[in-house]
Formats: C-alpha cells, sequence, structure tokens
C-alpha cells in the first residue's frame, strides 16, 4: 500500500460512506455480497446470497457515533425485505452497528415501528436509493 492508498483509505474512515462494509470496501457489489453471506450464513436458502440481519444487545461503550446520509433502507428480518431508517451509525474497530427502526407491517404503515440495533452486513441491510423495491420478494 503506497502513501496515497493509505491517506485515501484513513480519509474514508474518517467520512464514512452510510453503506459501507464491515471490511471497509464500501458499498457492496453483488458478488462479493453473496460470497460474504453464504459463508456467514449457512441456513439460508442456498440459491440467495441474503440473510437476516443480525441483532446487537447494544454498542460498545467507546465506540464513535456518526450520523447517517442516507437513511432509507431495507432490512431482512425474519426472512422478509421490510422498510426503514438508520437513526444513527457506531463504528468500533473498523466494524459497523447501526441503530434503526423498521416497519413489522408494512401493509399497516400506522402501526408503531420497531427499533433495534445491528450489525451492518451488505447481505442483511440495503439503501434504498440503490435498491427501490426489495432484492426478492418470496
Amino acid at each position: 500500500m503506497n502513501g496515497g492508498e493509505r491517506a485515501a483509505r484513513a480519509n474514508d474512515r474518517e467520512r464514512p460512506n452510510s453503506f459501507r462494509s464491515a471490511n471497509g470496501s464500501g458499498a457492496p457489489n453483488s458478488a462479493s455480497a453473496a460470497n460474504n453471506s453464504r459463508a456467514a450464513n449457512s441456513s439460508s436458502a442456498p440459491n440467495t446470497p441474503w440473510h437476516d440481519a443480525r441483532r446487537l444487545p447494544r454498542p460498545p461503550r467507546d465506540a464513535r457515533r456518526v450520523e447517517p446520509r442516507d437513511a432509507a433502507i431495507w432490512v431482512r428480518v425474519g426472512g422478509r425485505w421490510l422498510p426503514g431508517h438508520i437513526q444513527c451509525w457506531f463504528a468500533h474497530r473498523g466494524r459497523w452497528a447501526c441503530w434503526l427502526s423498521y416497519q413489522a407491517d408494512p401493509a399497516h404503515p400506522t402501526v408503531a415501528a420497531m427499533w433495534g440495533l445491528f450489525a451492518y452486513e451488505p447481505a442483511a441491510i440495503l439503501s434504498r436509493a440503490a435498491h427501490p423495491t426489495p432484492p426478492e420478494q418470496p
């Protein structure tokens, strides 16, 4: 790694893309997301690169809080893609987590939203700007 790459990587850490992967590679492409999710979750359907978002109990005490840029997302919970919004990001030791709200029943948008802290994984949380519709519908 030369000095320019090192400086670019350090700058990227300071202002993260709101859909940055845990390994810092930026917005995921479908091939890397598919390979990562298959290795991480063998219980999902064999033909799909997607898996459910992983809940976390709380952010680490010394995590850095980062405001989101593109808050509208799709989050996969219970095998379904649900619309949601990221409230804030937490960065800690090169890993990312997001505090988000999601609509548990999209057919009834007036029902209260569900809240949770989730580990960021490109196979479970997607930008609605990049994906206007959910990636798959069962």
